[in-house]
């Protein structure tokens, strides 16, 4: 779900095929919105497409995009941005996180952030990433969000806020309900639901119980099991 507080904004996700099968995924606010940002978030995404063909790890992709980015970024902007590499068949997430907000993650009795550190990107050359890997288990939810979504005010000048957000992760079933929801509840929340201060962004993964086995090669699962008399006419 992506929503501008202008007609161009400054947040962007994107979702990348990986060489070896896996699946990038992209959340990022440029500072401010309106053209200016619309120009660096274009940039910003231009650049992770080319790196991620070139470095799997997000902490080295990271850190790359913000060399380019450094002397290059207008003065006083920058960029906070989570860079994600999924493998659905096993679950497994790898995660490093440029300054952007901490994503939820929702199990079957809780819900947890996801800690990685590190700068935003475009201010300082040389930057490191820390990285972090965990597998997600079969039925959650993983939802990432820009601060457009906690930081929006009612009419009283009450931030939606953090705790709220986790909140909402925990009460919906499944990833689609999940942004439905958020986006219900900001709409009932706001003080004009029409007017936002900032850009609004919802990327929610959910990982299927039904999601295939990565046992054996490739990224197949047996359905069926039997064999047949070669004998003519069985075929």
């Amino acid at each position: 779900y992506y929503r501008p507080a202008r007609e161009v904004g400054g947040d962007f996700y994107d979702f990348i095929d990986l060489p070896d099968g896996r699946i990038g995924v992209v959340i990022g606010d440029v500072t401010d919105n309106g053209v200016p940002a619309a120009l660096v978030m274009a940039t910003t995404q231009g650049l992770l497409r080319e790196i991620t063909q070139q470095a799997v790890e997000p902490g080295e992709v990271l850190a790359r995009v913000n060399d380019r980015l450094v002397g290059d970024i207008p003065a006083n902007m920058f960029v906070t941005c989570q860079y994600l590499v999924f493998d659905p068949p096993t679950g497994r997430l790898t995660m490093a996180n440029a300054g952007h907000n901490l994503p939820f993650l929702r199990l079957p009795d809780d819900v947890a952030e996801i800690r990685a550190t590190g700068l935003p990107l475009g201010l300082i050359a040389g930057t490191t990433y820390d990285q972090i890997d965990l597998t997600v288990p079969e039925g959650a939810c993983l939802l990432l969000h820009s601060d457009g979504l906690a930081e929006a005010r009612n009419a009283a000048g009450e931030l939606f806020g953090f705790p709220r957000v986790g909140a909402v992760v925990g009460s919906y079933a499944s990833g689609a309900c999940l942004v439905d929801g958020l986006v219900d509840e900001l709409e009932q929340f706001a003080a004009d639901p029409t007017i936002m201060d900032d850009d609004v962004t919802l990327v929610a993964l959910q990982r299927d119980a039904s999601a295939p086995s990565s046992s054996g090669s490739g990224r197949f699962r047996v359905l069926d099991d039997f064999s047949v008399a070669s004998a003519l006419g069985n075929e």
